[in-house]
């Protein structure tokens, strides 16, 4: 990833907005479309999520959903998603 990214929040805060059935970009997280990209990819790879498929030049999120991993991932943090819920600026947040 190009900036610094709290990788741990990033994971969180991707997959909260998930569980909300949010239609989540690059843009809500302030992340470069290839870090996005790259960083999704992983996460369905290790079992968080379901529904991306990429292109050569896109990225599809159809019917992105959590799995079992990215669900327990929430249970174990849910400290952390209680501060996620009360944020008005989600940028600054994944940058700390």
């Amino acid at each position: 990833m190009s900036k610094k990214y709290n990788t741990k929040r990033l994971r969180l805060a991707i997959l909260k907005e998930v569980e909300k059935g949010s239609q989540i970009n690059n843009g809500m997280f302030d992340v470069p479309k290839d870090d996005f990209r790259s960083f999704l990819e992983n996460m369905e790879k290790d079992g968080y999520v379901d529904g991306v498929h990429s292109t050569k030049d896109r990225l599809i999120l159809s019917e992105l959903r959590l799995r079992p991993d990215g669900e327990k991932y929430l249970e174990e943090n849910s400290s952390l998603a209680k501060a996620y819920n009360g944020l008005k600026e989600i940028r600054s947040w994944i940058l700390g």
